[in-house]
């Protein structure tokens, strides 16, 4: 949070010089984008024809949201003007046995549910965001993995991005 531009230095200008060796070599990217994208959407987010409006109360989540949208946006110039092939994931919220330690949690950092579960453990207080009014989809680790071996094998072209634009529905 102290150091924004480090943010982007990290998220969008070391990312880029592998997107443009993807393209060089005609190597498939696979890119983990994030959630943080959407921003604080209120309805459906259509992908294919609208930016989020990127908005929060953390600086370095807005700079690391905007710095993620940036990329995808590049990563997808490329597959238009280079026919770059590449698939964009957006792994969060992971739930499962050992992703966090429920002992010594770390705020902020930690997942969610290890927050919760350690609160409760420890009979501290739940914090709640925005009130409790958020909503978040949660995804099993055991999951989270099958899908990204799934990506990984790319089977008939499955997860590129290249075959999916031109799929019939």
């Amino acid at each position: 949070m102290t150091h924004p531009l480090r943010v982007f230095e990290l998220d969008f200008e070391a990312n880029i010089d592998i997107v443009r060796h993807c393209v060089k070599y005609q190597k498939r990217l696979i890119f983990p984008s994030t959630s943080e994208i959407y921003g604080m959407s209120d309805g459906v987010l259509d992908e294919e024809n609208e930016l989020a409006g990127v908005r929060s109360s953390q600086q370095a989540a807005l700079d690391y949201a905007a710095s993620k949208q940036l990329l995808d946006r590049v990563i997808y110039a490329y597959g238009v003007r280079d026919n770059l092939d590449y698939t964009l994931f957006r792994p969060f919220n992971f739930i499962g046995p050992n992703l966090d330690n429920v002992e010594e949690p770390k705020e902020g950092s930690s997942r969610v549910f290890t927050q919760f579960l350690s609160n409760v453990l420890f009979k501290r207080p739940i914090k709640l965001v925005d009130g409790g009014q958020q909503k978040r989809s949660f995804t099993y680790i055991d999951d989270a993995v099958e899908a990204l071996l799934t990506i990984l094998e790319n089977k008939d072209e499955c997860a590129s991005k290249a075959h999916l634009q031109h799929r019939q529905p």
